[in-house]
Order: structure tokens, then C-alpha cells, then sequence
């Protein structure tokens, strides 16, 4: 399972490795939205933008990225490289510290 807080640290998303993405409001410990990851491929990265409108999805080849607000997709790029979420998170240095998490191990 990978986690990382919002920006604002008032949300928490997880990833579990069956692709299921939730945001959860930590004050209230509710469900506040869902998203899912279409790989079959687990989830090797989460990253947020800076401003917290948008989450990274990755796997070992796939990136997709959401509209936390719509849930809308607003990309979906294929045999990509893990690098693709380390640059995102480069793109938005000032939240590289708090709302990055690759897992490297692999």
C-alpha cells in the first residue's frame, strides 16, 4: 500500500495493490473520493501537484493522472519509465519533500 498527505494536510490517499485509489478526509475519517488505477500492473507511485488539483498514478510502464476535483483522467501515458513520476514531482519541487512516494525497491 503506498499513502501521502494533500498539500493541505487535511486528506490522506492510499493506493492498494488491487488498483483501488481512496481519499479520505482525516479529521472526519470518511471516504471522500475514489479513483481507479485500469492497470493490471501494481502501483508503484503516487504524486500530487502542488496545488493538490492533480494525482499521479504509476506503475513499472503506466502513468495516469486525475482531476482530484472532476475525477476526470486527464492522462494516460504507456511504457513509461518510473522517472516520468520522479520528474512530476521535480515539475512541482516545492511538494517534492511532503506529497512524493516511489517505491524504490523494485
Amino acid at each position: 500500500m503506498k499513502v501521502l498527505f494533500t498539500p493541505d494536510s487535511k486528506f490522506l490517499i492510499s493506493a492498494s495493490e488491487g488498483g483501488l485509489i481512496k481519499m479520505i478526509n482525516i479529521q472526519t475519517r470518511t471516504l471522500v473520493e475514489s479513483f481507479e488505477y485500469i492497470s493490471k500492473e501494481n502501483i508503484s507511485c503516487l504524486a500530487l501537484s502542488f496545488d493538490g488539483r492533480f494525482l499521479a498514478i504509476g506503475g513499472s510502464t503506466q502513468l495516469q493522472v486525475f482531476e482530484i476535483e472532476t475525477k476526470q483522467e486527464v492522462c494516460h501515458l504507456e511504457e513509461i519509465a518510473r522517472e516520468i513520476i520522479w520528474l512530476f514531482s521535480i515539475f512541482n519541487q516545492k511538494s517534492r519533500r511532503d506529497s512524493e512516494y516511489c517505491d524504490n525497491s523494485k
